[in-house]
């Protein structure tokens, strides 16, 4: 058993961004109340996927708590305003129809998900949970793979 706690704290580094312990979580999701229905959506899907991910009811408000922080869309640009040059500089110079562009910034146990437009907050959501290792095969409960850790 000593063994196995030793391995465990060595897992975990100053670096790792610890959102729910048993079930329990202090974090928060941070949308703007002007927020676009795609951003609203985002913020909802980000709680339900955290929520089968840790166990831990993740709440969505207008203002962060005192755990790790995600700040969401519009909310993000206004907490972090460095996120609005990165969309610049990655979007698409001279598009056809528009240029999306999504970031994604961690600051300690803050996390920006912003994009350049309304269903752009979305993509960064989805960014984000697709390098936690969510995938979707089909668009209901049934068709999505969501890790438990």
């Amino acid at each position: 058993m000593t063994n196995f706690l030793v391995v465990l704290a060595l897992a975990l580094s100053a670096d790792d961004l610890v959102i729910a312990e048993g079930g329990k979580s202090s974090a928060t999701i941070v949308v703007a109340v002007a927020a676009g229905p795609w951003e609203k959506r985002a913020a909802a899907d980000l709680s339900r996927k955290l929520e089968v991910m840790t166990g831990a009811k993740i709440p969505v408000g207008e203002a962060p708590g005192t755990g790790p922080v995600f700040f969401v869309g519009s909310a993000a640009l206004a907490a972090e305003p460095a996120l609005r040059e990165s969309l610049v500089r990655v979007a698409k110079k001279d598009p056809v129809l528009r240029a999306d562009a999504v970031a994604l910034l961690r600051r300690g146990n803050r996390v920006f998900l912003a994009g350049s437009n309304d269903e752009s907050h979305y993509y960064a959501v989805s960014e984000l949970l697709r390098r936690w290792g969510c995938r979707w095969y089909l668009p209901t409960d049934f068709g999505e793979c969501i890790p438990e850790l």
